[in-house]
């Protein structure tokens, strides 16, 4: 009945608190983050959650994501926001996204300062060439090493793509 549904309410969100300590915690050990920074991620989350509307687990996982992908815990806070705005303009769920851009990072050999301009590139340059943002990420771990070899950077390699879906 009604109490069962409150117990039950009421357990899910004291597990999914448990789940976002667990994931900051995570991620305070992979950064070895100061005291500081830990703060800092748990305000992190709760801007992203009241800025962006994502949930506080969404935000947490995407941190964890960040830092697994070797993301210091103050580059992981700075892309935060970027990542998650990225998820959403393009539809994408936050763990998609942030494995995608730091897929794409990894792929050209580019730090993580660069994530907000290659999410600002992949959405212009598919907005530009009528394709979705998956399309140009899919494309560029397919050319990555390629295009590297061949001297040409996440940017150039993203126009490229970008002209050549224009065309079909």
């Amino acid at each position: 009945g009604l109490i069962g549904a409150a117990a039950s309410s009421i357990g899910n969100a004291v597990q999914g608190a448990a789940d976002i300590e667990t994931a900051l915690s995570r991620v305070a050990d992979i950064t070895r983050a100061t005291a500081d920074e830990q703060v800092a991620l748990q305000k992190a989350v709760g801007d992203a959650v009241s800025t962006l509307g994502v949930s506080a687990n969404d935000a947490a996982n995407a941190l964890l994501l960040m830092s697994e992908d070797g993301f210091s815990a103050a580059d992981a806070i700075g892309s935060l926001n970027t990542v998650l705005a990225f998820a959403k303009a393009n539809a994408q769920d936050a763990a998609t996204a942030t494995n995608a851009l730091g897929g794409v990072l990894d792929t050209f050999g580019e730090k993580p300062q660069i994530i907000a301009a290659l999410a600002d590139q992949l959405t212009a340059a598919s907005r530009a060439a009528g394709v979705g943002t998956a399309t140009l990420q899919n494309g560029l771990a397919a050319i990555g090493v390629q295009a590297e070899q061949a001297g040409l950077g996440v940017s150039e390699a993203t126009a490229a793509l970008a002209a050549l879906a224009s065309r079909g």
